[in-house]
């Protein structure tokens, strides 16, 4: 059984708040439905949404370490 979730994702940089690489960091979660920027008429990239199916048997995740292929790391916060 599949539960659908929006996570709010935060504490990746500004260069990475694209909806590629937030689908990349959530795909591992479960089936990613849509990605939005918050507050799409807004200056303010403080966070990320994500639409994700996720499988109601597996305990929920709230960070997340996102490795990019340049080498770069980051830990975000899932809530």
């Amino acid at each position: 059984m599949e539960i659908r979730l929006i996570y709010r994702i935060k504490g990746l940089p500004i260069h990475l708040l694209k909806e590629q690489a937030v689908r990349s960091l959530m795909a591992p979660l479960g089936k990613v439905e849509g990605v939005e920027l918050h507050a799409k008429n807004s200056t303010s990239l403080e966070y990320m949404r994500a639409l994700v199916f996720v499988k109601a048997d597996e305990p929920l995740q709230f960070r997340k370490v996102a490795r990019m292929s340049t080498g770069e790391v980051y830990t975000t916060e899932l809530t």
